[in-house]
């Protein structure tokens, strides 16, 4: 670690979401408690202009991989992942193997034999392994994790999240494995619950366990998984499930929709009721009347700077370590089992001249399973049809 105790970052790529990470990096810098030290750019001869402002600022540029990883022992402390899924398993295991700290971004991986592998990669490490579901690193969700630790909304009984998250042809079409099950032989299982809103689900599992720093798993799922686009996982879907502590996990979204509802999150416990909307804050509605509001602010920031504190000690762990995001992984493992794909007849679906796709009737069906509980099929949407069976996990 160097004198001043700055966390210094490697960060893989410069498009997509490795931006998101660039940024993050940027603001730790500025508030003097890290940089970026190192970039690997395989395709940097595309970049002509963004290797030399990175080169100009003392950062070391690579192509590829395993040479930055030997290269930077004594020059990079954290390496940052913004991949795709089916990369992260690989990457994590070896930059752990050469010594450098990790944050993946999420899902940890697409199969728990991946996180498996992973787990054991960190404990023979000694690093830290950060995983990117921000939101349990926001001051909203530790501030709610920390209440319900201390019982001071009673037991949870019900977490509920809706989202309706238009995403066009183009979305499907951004990289080789959008929308697949898998790429180059590795599990991904692309889907709305495993990647732009996998957030809300690792979300539930954090707060439905009382305990610190541990997250729930599921052990009974029911799924109902819908594709409207020429893919080959699922654009729509809703889940039920029961935790390990019997807390009731219901989750609805959809890519296939015209209306944009960014996700909202109603939790209900013996003592309290709790409405979040991602983005805001969290408003808590005590049994005896009284009113707490549990302000947000931005959560990529603050899993940064807590990254870093696990980085330099001032915390044993990370937020979100690979034992909490490994919850989510079994979670889409089991909704997978629970629930085959299935086509959206053709009657139900119409297409824009931007690309988007739209099921009919699906804005009011993700919005009734959230405040119902009750599946699609359940609830008589026209384009829905029974989920197969109840995954025990």
């Amino acid at each position: 670690m160097p004198p001043a105790a700055l966390v210094r970052f490697a960060v893989v790529g410069v498009k997509g979401y490795s931006r998101s990470h660039l940024r993050m990096v940027a603001a730790l810098a500025e508030a003097g408690r890290g940089r970026l030290a190192a970039s690997m750019i395989i395709d940097r001869a595309d970049h002509p202009d963004v290797v030399a402002e990175l080169e100009h600022q003392g950062v070391r540029v690579f192509d590829d991989y395993s040479a930055m990883l030997k290269a930077c022992r004594s020059d990079v402390d954290v390496v940052t992942l913004p991949v795709p899924i089916y990369l992260h398993a690989p990457m994590t295991i070896a930059a752990l193997r050469a010594g450098y700290h990790v944050l993946v971004e999420k899902p940890v991986a697409g199969s728990l034999a991946e996180v498996d592998d992973m787990l054991a990669a960190r404990r023979a490490s000694g690093r830290q392994c950060a995983v990117g579901f921000q939101q349990v690193y926001s001051p909203v969700f530790q501030t709610l994790k920390e209440h319900i630790a201390t019982g001071r909304l009673g037991r949870v009984r019900r977490i509920a999240i809706a989202a309706l998250w238009p995403r066009s042809r183009a979305y499907y079409d951004r990289n080789e494995w959008a929308g697949k099950l898998f790429c180059e032989g590795r599990p991904v299982y692309d889907s709305p619950f495993n990647n732009a809103l996998a957030h809300q689900i690792m979300n539930m599992l954090y707060l439905a366990s009382p305990r610190r720093g541990h997250a729930a798993s599921v052990r009974g799922v029911e799924a109902e998984l819908y594709r409207s686009y020429d893919i080959e996982s699922f654009d729509t879907g809703c889940m039920r499930a029961q935790t390990d502590g019997d807390v009731q996990l219901v989750f609805a979204a959809t890519h296939a929709c015209s209306e944009t509802m960014n996700p909202v999150m109603r939790l209900d416990a013996e003592g309290a009721h709790v409405r979040w909307k991602i983005g805001g804050e969290a408003t808590i509605t005590y049994a005896d009347g009284r009113t707490e509001v549990v302000p947000e602010s931005p959560p990529h920031l603050s899993m940064i700077g807590n990254i870093a504190d696990a980085v330099l000690g001032n915390v044993a762990r990370p937020h979100c370590t690979l034992e909490i995001g490994r919850a989510h992984v079994a979670c889409i493992d089991a909704v997978h089992r629970a629930g085959r794909i299935r086509d959206v007849p053709a009657v139900y679906v119409t297409e824009t001249e931007d690309g988007q796709r739209i099921v009919s009737g699906v804005e009011e069906a993700v919005r009734a399973v959230s405040s119902t509980g009750q599946l699609f099929s359940e609830l008589g949407i026209p384009f829905a049809r029974a989920a197969d069976l109840r995954e025990t996990v």
